[in-house]
């Protein structure tokens, strides 16, 4: 893949991120200014396609990002600070005495900022999440296929949560094949130590077209947060 390339593949996974619809070549020229005709966007789409970053649902659509789409968004996707009021709202909820309803606050506010659900590992046994409301209402759970795999994951959260308290690392994104909440989510997580330096974990718990780049730098922030 080349740098154009690249450039047009990050575009067309925030147009699809923000609006779930197919992306065409057209759209990716006219609103990213990009400096080549839609033609040419279009043999370059053809290109990532073959190489397994892109698909087309239907004949006459655009194309959708894959999972190694997603997978190249992370590790090369532009990062997206957090922003100051954003931050101070986590810093208002979390008090240094570490106890549950602290960790409790700042999931709430981690919530209600991305849009999706938020789970926390106190032990292999005790566990919390919210937002389970706002990750039903992505668009993709609205069938019922996908809303029916994501309640069977539910029903098992208390084993996912217990391993991945005792695999995750400091810092850790999951998704598709590799997630263990399923292959149509996304998971991005951090340990923690606790204070009696039981580990523990936080994550943001998403559909598979949840935006990274913003996401893994909430993540990042809380931990500095909560690890002081």
């Amino acid at each position: 893949m080349d740098e154009r390339q690249g450039t047009l593949l990050s575009h067309l996974i925030e147009e699809y991120v923000e609006t779930i619809e197919p992306v065409g070549s057209k759209l990716l020229a006219e609103k990213y200014e990009m400096s080549v005709s839609p033609a040419t966007i279009r043999n370059d789409m053809a290109v990532l396609e073959e190489e397994g970053y892109l698909s087309q649902p239907h004949i006459s659509a655009g194309r959708v990002p894959t999972e190694r789409a997603y997978r190249y968004w992370i590790a090369h996707g532009e990062a997206k600070p957090v922003e100051r009021k954003e931050r101070s709202m986590y810093e208002r909820v979390w008090h240094e005495d570490g106890e549950a309803a602290s960790f409790k606050a700042i999931a709430r506010a981690l919530s209600e900022a991305s849009e999706n659900a938020v789970v926390v590992a106190f032990s292999p046994e005790d566990f919390y999440y919210t937002g389970l409301s706002a990750l039903f209402a992505q668009p993709e759970f609205e069938e019922q296929g996908y809303a029916v795999s994501l309640a069977k994951v539910i029903d098992h959260l208390d084993q996912i949560l217990g391993r991945l308290v005792k695999e995750m690392s400091e810092h850790q994104t999951l998704l598709g094949s590799d997630n263990p909440f399923g292959d149509a989510c996304g998971f991005v997580g951090a340990s923690y130590s606790g204070k009696a330096k039981q580990k523990g974990c936080i994550g943001i718990l998403g559909p598979l077209r949840m935006h990274y780049p913003r996401n893994i730098a909430r993540i990042r922030l809380i931990s500095e947060i909560i690890n002081g």
